[in-house]
């Protein structure tokens, strides 16, 4: 892989370091949950994203693993998703 793209991954992982410390819990009709930075976490999916369609591919098993993780489930956090894309 070249410096650049090795170089793109690191500042990926660090901005996810940024949104995890935007982590506060929430009050709501079901009860407390964790929630973070919405609009920080949109755009550093978007960001993975394209560097996984650049370094891998669209059919890639990495890129389909990351659409497929970023769905919604029922009552899901966006702090919840954030757990399981940072750890693909």
């Amino acid at each position: 892989m070249n410096k650049k793209l090795t170089q793109r991954f690191v500042e990926l992982e660090s901005q996810l370091n940024d949104i995890e410390a935007t982590k506060r819990s929430v009050n709501g009709a079901y009860g407390t949950t964790e929630a973070i930075d919405t609009e920080l976490f949109t755009g550093w999916k978007v960001k993975v994203k394209n560097l996984l369609v650049t370094a891998c591919g669209e059919e890639s098993q990495h890129f389909v693993a990351f659409e497929a993780g970023e769905k919604r489930r029922t009552m899901e956090s966006d702090y919840s998703i954030k757990k399981r894309l940072g750890a693909m």
